[in-house]
C-alpha cells in the first residue's frame, strides 16, 4: 500500500452483516456471508466512492477486520474481496481459530484473473450468471463454492433458459465436487424450486434479513 491515506478518502463503515446461507433439505444453517453496511449509501456506492484502489484495499481490510473480529460461532464464513485487492495480493492475514472456516468470495467483475488467486486458498465465485466471465473462471479457479446471481434465480419461473442454467451449474458443481448456492432466495416455493433441480443450498431473505 502507497501513501498516506486521508479517512475521508474511505466511506464510514457503521458494521457488517451476517447473511445466513442455509441447507434446504435440513434448513439447518450452514455458513454466512459478511455484508458491510454504510450509514448514508450501499456497498456498491461505498467502493465507488473510494479515492483511488489503495482506499478500496484499505475499505475491503476494514471489512474483514470488523468480521472476523465477531464471527458467528459456526459454520463457513464467507468474506467478499474486490478486484483491486486480488490484483494487490493483499489478502489479510486470518486468525488461526478462523483459518479452517474463511471462504474468500470472488467478485464476478472484471480486472483480475484465475492466476492472481493463490494456489490452494479456499475460494468462492459470486454471481455466477451474470456476467461474461463465469466460464473462464469457472474453469480456471480451483472453488469450493460458486453462488448463482439472484438475477436467474429471479428469472427461474418465467424463463426456462434460466432453469437450463441452473441445471448446467448444479452438473459443473457436481463434477467439480463444490457447493452451489442460489442467491436471492426469497419464497418457500422458489427454494422448493431449486431444490428439485438439484441446487442444496440457499441465501436470501427467506430466512431473515442479514
Amino acid at each position: 500500500m502507497t501513501g498516506q491515506l486521508r479517512v475521508a478518502d474511505i466511506p464510514s463503515l457503521h458494521h457488517m452483516a451476517w447473511q445466513p446461507i442455509v441447507h434446504f433439505a435440513s434448513q439447518q444453517i450452514w455458513g454466512y456471508e459478511a455484508l458491510a453496511r454504510f450509514t448514508d449509501v450501499t456497498p456498491t456506492q461505498a467502493f465507488a466512492q473510494c479515492a483511488g484502489e489503495d482506499a478500496v484495499r484499505r475499505l475491503d481490510a476494514q471489512c474483514w477486520q470488523q468480521a472476523l473480529h465477531h464471527p458467528p460461532d459456526q459454520g463457513w464464513l464467507f468474506l467478499n474481496v474486490t478486484a483491486a485487492t486480488i490484483r494487490a495480493a493483499q489478502w489479510a492475514p486470518v486468525p488461526g481459530s478462523l483459518q479452517e472456516r474463511v471462504i474468500w468470495e470472488l467478485p464476478e467483475t472484471a480486472g483480475w484473473d484465475p492466476g492472481m488467486i493463490p494456489q490452494g486458498l479456499p475460494v468462492a465465485l459470486d454471481d455466477v450468471g451474470s456476467g461474461y466471465g463465469d466460464l473462464w473462471r469457472l474453469q480456471g479457479v480451483r472453488w469450493r463454492a460458486i453462488k448463482i446471481d439472484r438475477g436467474i434465480i429471479a428469472q427461474m419461473e418465467t424463463r426456462a433458459a434460466a432453469q437450463y442454467l441452473v441445471r448446467a451449474l448444479v452438473r459443473v458443481a457436481q463434477r467439480r465436487g463444490g457447493v452451489l448456492i442460489a442467491e436471492g432466495v426469497e419464497t418457500a416455493a422458489t427454494a422448493r424450486r431449486l431444490q428439485q433441480l438439484g441446487v442444496a443450498y440457499g441465501q436470501g431473505y427467506l430466512w431473515g434479513m442479514p
